[in-house]
């Protein structure tokens, strides 16, 4: 069976909660054998890229999740549950999943049933698939369900009448306990009854040749359920969702053998092994809608922002990728590290008194290599100052993506340092700083921010993003900031080779983030890249600031699926800023900041990565010109480009 690119599935999976319901051991085994069948190109063939995998996932995780696949353009979409189901306590009726902090049994606390009946309606898809493997979960079909003899007269929900297309499969009935498996010790190998069943279903050897329908399915899953088990229930949009083609089967006669790719499989197994525990979460931050803008914006022909090129593990791939390219990093990381030693550690120390404790608080903190290496540069510097007390052991990871957040998690979580480190990752929107500082201040102590990578190149108002850190550090609070400066004037011979650092596949990949969401194509001959300094503030509000902007076109297939109507050439979807050194230095003054050191000094027609680390200035200060520089005055014209 050919690879299928147009499906879309979504495997949770919950072992554990934090309330009193027993662990399921099996579930792990439920969510690895889902996975082999999606990737199995002789099965369903889903590409990796397109299976969104939750195991024992905070709730706003997996509803960040949810919304990210349901959102994508695709033909098929199939989400999958293992788990405890509950009844809602609140009502006394409807079906709640259990999240990894599920606390209760009310929707409140777990995933009530109508997130998911919502999130199966949005998605644009022809056939929806929906599986639950937990107790209870007949309830998601409604109380109208009884047992069939025959699977012709499934019953026809009212809640499926919306979603045309819509298949729905429960382990059992609206009252009913769903059967595990007969060993439930945490070796186990085995899989629950319902999962069991549906595993055999995809994966035995049929006679016939001819692809597996929606009716054949559910009847070799009630054949291959245990006799002790509970009938599987089914719910369907319309009975013409019983011929609907689901998979080819196999005839080859002998036993199963998944075509998985070892490689593949272990890297997802370690995927699932170290779930990522989130500390706190900006209640306002929703992903779903910041795609839904997304899909607004690409018919106006520009994105307000960058935060689309971080939703969902695609976008966190490329971004991975791009900073994994050599000309993603013109500075030089020995430069940073060499500065954070030396420097930072001498001006933290002269600030440290003995009992206190810092933190290092990531803005932006992408898969968290960078920050692993400061870690132990700043505590292997301090050891040697404080006379070996451990003083900074608390790291907050800030970033908009779950998926990065895992990353730099991890990367922090498997290298060595001279003291203990407690990771605190924090889900948030770095646009709405303003309303997330709170999350991590919790003491008095020293807190050192750190807003590296080039992030601050990609706003639009850098403003909005300074001031409220500036706003929330307090006296002795350190902030760790880098940008790429240029002094005097750039030759066009400068720009034309800022421009060939970003005119490579890695640059375009992140830069087409977003659309890969939608599940959008781009011109291949449509891209470039260009460096301009426009007439009024479009990319910057800081005076003097050259952008880097890279511009895709749509296919006309793509721009026919998001609506575009009207004309709309090349967009820009990615840009980066290049500063004036002396007005980027005022900027930071504006704002009430003082710049303590900066190592990094450009010549005359050159651009130089700088690193500052910088202190709260007097806190009286005048501050009439930050509103001054929210608004800026167009800048002219440059001569040269003719911009």
């Amino acid at each position: 069976m050919p690879v299928r690119d147009d499906t879309i599935a979504i495997l949770i999976g919950t072992s554990k909660t934090k309330s009193s319901l027993l662990e399921l051991y099996e579930v792990r085994n439920n969510i690895e054998a889902m996975f082999r069948i999606c990737v199995d190109e002789a099965i369903l063939g889903i590409p990796a890229r397109n299976i969104f995998v939750c195991f024992d996932e905070e709730r706003n995780a997996i509803i960040d999740r949810v919304g990210i696949a349901a959102a994508r353009q695709a033909k098929r979409f199939i989400l999958y549950y293992s788990g405890h189901g509950v009844i809602d306590a609140d009502s006394g009726s409807g079906l709640v999943l259990t999240c990894a902090d599920t606390t209760n049994n009310t929707a409140g606390s777990g995933l009530g049933f109508d997130m998911v009946r919502s999130a199966v309606r949005r998605t644009t898809a022809d056939q929806r698939v929906l599986l639950l493997d937990c107790c209870f979960s007949g309830q998601a079909l409604l109380s109208s369900l009884a047992d069939r003899d025959s699977v012709e007269h499934a019953t026809i929900a009212p809640w499926t009448k919306e979603a045309r297309g819509s298949l729905a499969i429960a382990a059992s009935g609206e009252f009913e306990t769903a059967k595990r498996a007969q060993d439930r010790t945490s070796t186990t190998t085995e899989l629950t009854a319902f999962t069991g069943a549906l595993h055999r279903a995809f994966t035995t050897p049929v006679h016939e040749s001819t692809p597996v329908d929606a009716s054949l399915l559910i009847k070799r899953i009630r054949q291959f359920m245990p006799p002790d088990a509970p009938e599987p229930k089914v719910a369907v949009s319309d009975e013409s969702v019983l011929k609907m083609s689901l998979f080819s089967p196999r005839t080859d006669g002998g036993r199963h053998v998944a075509t998985t790719p070892k490689a593949l499989l272990a890297e997802y197994v370690r995927s699932i092994g170290t779930s990522l525990v989130i500390s706190a979460v900006d209640p306002a931050l929703n992903n779903l809608a910041i795609v839904e803008q997304c899909k607004i914006s690409l018919r106006e022909g520009v994105l307000p922002d960058m935060r689309h090129h971080y939703i969902g593990p695609s976008c966190a791939e490329r971004w991975v990728a791009l900073t994994r390219d050599e000309s993603y990093r013109p500075g030089s990381l020995d430069s940073l590290l060499e500065f954070v030693r030396t420097q930072v550690a001498d001006v933290l120390c002269k600030r440290w008194r003995h009992g206190r404790a810092v933190s290092l608080i990531s803005l932006g903190s992408g898969d968290g290599i960078i920050d692993a290496r400061i870690l132990n540069s700043l505590q292997t510097a301090m050891a040697t100052r404080t006379g070996g007390e451990d003083s900074l052991n608390s790291y907050f990871p800030v970033d908009i993506s779950w998926d990065l957040l895992q990353l730099a998690s991890r990367s922090v979580a498997k290298r060595e340092y001279p003291a203990a480190i407690t990771t605190l990752p924090i889900l948030a929107d770095l646009s709405r700083l303003a309303a997330v500082t709170k999350l991590w201040r919790h003491s008095p102590d020293i807190e050192v921010y750190s807003f590296l990578g080039k992030t601050l190149g990609n706003f639009k108002n850098e403003t909005l993003v300074i001031l409220p850190i500036a706003q929330a550090m307090m006296k002795e609070d350190l902030l760790l900031l880098d940008a790429r400066c240029y002094a005097g004037r750039l030759s066009n011979a400068t720009r034309e080779g800022l421009a060939m650092q970003y005119d490579n596949d890695a640059n375009y990949e992140f830069a087409a983030g977003p659309l890969s969401v939608l599940s959008a194509q781009v011109e291949a001959q449509a891209m470039s890249v260009n460096v301009v300094r426009p007439a009024t503030p479009m990319y910057s509000v800081i005076p003097r600031t050259w952008t880097v902007v890279t511009e895709l076109a749509l296919t006309n297939e793509s721009r026919r699926n998001l609506g575009i109507v009207r004309p709309v050439g090349s967009m820009s979807l990615s840009w980066s800023n290049v500063y004036h050194l002396l007005d980027f230095e005022k900027w930071l003054t504006d704002l009430g900041l003082r710049v303590l050191c900066r190592a990094g000094t450009p010549d005359a027609d050159e651009i130089v990565e700088c690193y500052y680390l910088l202190e709260k200035a007097d806190e009286n200060a005048d501050n009439e010109n930050v509103a001054k520089r929210r608004v800026p005055r167009a800048r002219r014209a440059s001569s040269v480009e003719g911009q």
